[in-house]
């Protein structure tokens, strides 16, 4: 991969990142809902553009994302919800942010799913489709879609990983894609993890993309890790993929995208925390990522415009001994059949070293 640096993230200092890859367009953000919000669109910058990669405090106060505004309709029904019936505009509000968007499958992931095979697995209830490359008895890759995505979406790195001598298996969440439900949540898409990596056996590795980088981090903190351990001995290796950083502001971001005032977005949040048990600062993917010891190599797109470079730039500062490689021209989704980029992953996965190149 051409001028990208790939050193550790110190937590204290900044260092000096390159740009790569500066041919294409943003990608664009459909659906509000956690965590792949949209700060305002940037222009695409030169080639070659210096970035630099911050410490968590420092990322913390740049780029902070907005979602789009939803339609006029939407906003105002939510508006007069909001002054006239709080509570049922906090009800209606947290389905709307737990259900994501199922959008068809473009021709390529549709061709992508034609060699692996299909095989089901149940989470919560719910069944849940996956599928599976590469032989059934090699470790397997674990490749997590984001929100309102679909395992096809990891296609591309799929047959590059078979084609290294490692099993893939992709699969669609709960609420997403094929699988069962119409309501899903970053603690849904963990459980539904934990299961494929169960069913799948020796785990070598993650790719998560946005919103499934957050679910995996909670699903390493819920054990992920531990049976790639006890099974060779050998450390579970992790690639993040535009990933969020942390999910604090994201109930007040979705309350003002359609159009609710602002005390409502603790109601939501409230309510949200109530039906699962779970408080929102515990799922601070920062917090988490400090105690981990899988390696981990990030790759976030400067023209991302629905996860600020600085989210990743904050999670590799955060998790001891990260990697960071920092592209451009890429958005949000096209990272994602990058070939350069697939490379970088299934290099990093197998302990090839990833190539640096001097800033």
């Amino acid at each position: 991969m051409t001028t990208v640096s790939t050193a550790p993230i110190p937590v204290e200092k900044s260092t000096t990142v390159r740009s790569s890859i500066a041919e294409s367009r943003p990608s664009r953000s459909s659906q509000p809902g956690p965590p792949g919000p949209s700060h305002p669109r940037r222009p695409a910058e030169p080639h070659g553009l210096e970035l630099r990669s911050t410490s968590p405090a420092e990322a913390a106060v740049l780029d902070s994302p907005g979602l789009p505004r939803a339609p006029a309709p939407v906003r105002a029904a939510f508006g007069w919800l909001g002054r006239w019936a709080p509570d049922l505009a906090a009800w209606a509000g947290a389905a709307l942010f737990l259900t994501p968007a199922r959008f068809r499958r473009p021709p390529r992931e549709q061709r992508w799913l034609e060699a692996p095979e299909p095989f089901t697995v149940r989470a919560g209830g719910r069944r849940i489709v996956a599928w599976s490359w590469g032989e059934t008895d090699r470790p397997a890759v674990l490749l997590v879609h984001g929100w309102a995505g679909r395992g096809s979406q990891l296609g591309a790195f799929a047959g590059a990983l078979a084609a290294a001598g490692l099993r893939a298996v992709t699969f669609d969440a709960p609420g997403h894609g094929d699988s069962q439900g119409r309501r899903s949540s970053l603690l849904a898409m963990s459980d539904a993890l934990l299961a494929v990596a169960e069913s799948a056996g020796a785990v070598a590795g993650v790719v998560a993309h946005s919103a499934g980088a957050a679910a995996s981090t909670w699903a390493l903190r819920r054990g992920l890790a531990e049976p790639a351990d006890r099974a060779s001995g050998s450390t579970l290796r992790v690639v993040y993929v535009a990933p969020p950083a942390e999910l604090s502001s994201y109930a007040s971001t979705f309350a003002a995208a359609v159009g609710l005032p602002p005390e409502i977005a603790g109601r939501i949040q409230r309510r949200i925390e109530r039906r699962f048990g779970v408080r929102w600062d515990e799922l601070h993917s920062l917090a988490v990522a400090r105690t981990q010891r899988a390696p981990l190599l990030v790759v976030h797109d400067r023209d991302d415009v629905e996860v600020a470079l600085a989210d990743g730039a904050a999670l590799a500062a955060a998790w001891p001994g990260a990697r960071l490689i920092a592209t451009a021209g890429l958005g949000h989704r096209r990272l994602l059949r990058d070939p350069e980029v697939v490379t970088a992953a299934v290099d990093f996965l197998t302990g090839a070293e990833v190539a640096t190149a001097s800033a």
